[in-house]
């Protein structure tokens, strides 16, 4: 049984300057593609590279779905790059900044999925929030920082939790006079009530920082932009980058483990089946 391709674009407001029928014919042919090397923006558990459609520049996320497990769930359940412009779609609703989707693309074949891609607009982005958190000589870094802590304030009063908030997953984007920051990876979002102190800054605690008048920063900004004390919020935000950090030792440790394991089939990781000279 050969493969379907289900397409899902974007309303024809937000396509802008293209066609649907010409990106709808790009869509069907992106699943072949060749991916030429220099292209390629990130390449891990997802892919990302850059593409061109009618002459407008786009970046395409790719999600593979390997194993029996996934493949059962994803039977049912809309897949990431679906669930990235539908998203995408609603942040836009709320004027929350996130680069412009176009569409999503899904690979099945007898009803399972098989991988999907995620379409959207190119954002010419100067730097990602990650390095304004590492870097103390980054420009304007506490304007930045108070900026997006701000931001975080506006989605939890949205009811938005975005439950893959990392600081890889921010852009600073200059336009015009001034700046903006764009909302990445968006297939994990939360949409609902606004979450209480405790659950904001424990999601606010995903922009961990090593340098104390960093996260400062964000916190000061949060709480600006949210109207609440400052002190209980430091509170919280203290106690959240903490469980925050031992989380990601352990899922470390797990992704290590399990990248052992997968790599000696049939040994314990860390066992090499002979000594070491």
């Amino acid at each position: 049984m050969g493969a379907t391709l289900e397409i899902n674009l974007a309303p024809e407001a937000t396509l802008t300057e293209l066609s649907p029928e010409a990106l709808r014919a790009w869509c069907r042919e992106l699943p072949v593609r060749p991916v030429a090397p220099e292209t390629v923006i990130y390449r891990g558990r997802n892919q990302l590279h850059r593409d061109r459609v009618a002459g407008v520049e786009v970046v395409v996320k790719a999600f593979p779905n390997r194993g029996l497990y996934k493949r059962l769930v994803y039977r049912w359940r809309s897949s990431k790059a679906r669930r990235s412009l539908d998203n995408a779609l609603r942040l836009q609703q709320l004027g929350l900044p996130t680069p412009r989707p176009l569409a999503a693309i899904e690979q099945r074949r007898g009803g399972v999925l098989l991988r999907s891609f995620y379409v959207c607009a190119w954002c010419n982005a100067g730097s990602q929030v990650r390095e304004a958190l590492k870097r103390r000589d980054f420009p304007r870094r506490r304007m930045h920082l108070y900026r997006v802590g701000a931001l975080v304030a506006r989605l939890h009063a949205a009811g938005v939790v975005h439950r893959d908030l990392s600081p890889g997953n921010i852009l600073i984007h200059r336009r015009g006079p001034g700046f903006c920051y764009p909302l990445l990876d968006l297939n994990r979002m939360h949409f609902a009530a606004p979450p209480d102190l405790a659950t904001a800054m424990a999601n606010l605690a995903g922009l961990e920082s090593r340098d104390r008048t960093g996260r400062l920063s964000l916190l000061v900004g949060y709480c600006a932009a949210a109207g609440c004390d400052r002190h209980r919020a430091l509170e919280l935000h203290v106690a959240a980058v903490a469980r925050h950090r031992i989380r990601w030792r352990f899922k470390n440790a797990w992704r290590a483990w399990r990248k052992g394991f997968a790599g000696r089939p049939g040994q314990i990781p860390g066992r090499t089946g002979r000594k070491q000279r």
